[in-house]
């Protein structure tokens, strides 16, 4: 899958849960077209994705500043 395309199902992905909880607090998450691209915003604040994949190690992402993580399955 071209990475255009994979950004676009991402963000798609985004909009459709376009709620987030985190600590008990509700943040509305919204994608917003600008002249430079796309941009992902989380409570109206820009939200830039630094994250791994797989659910190991979890204080080291944290640690190291990693706010998201994705899940997913081997392929055998």
């Amino acid at each position: 899958m071209p990475v255009k395309k994979s950004i676009v199902l991402t963000f798609s992905f985004l909009v459709c849960f376009s709620i987030i909880e985190t600590n008990g607090q509700v943040s509305a998450v919204t994608i917003k077209k600008g002249n430079s691209g796309w941009q992902l915003l989380v409570s109206g604040h820009p939200f830039y994705v630094k994250g791994v994949v797989g659910d190991s190690y979890l204080e080291k992402i944290k640690e190291n500043g990693g706010n998201s993580i994705r899940t997913g399955f081997k392929k055998e």
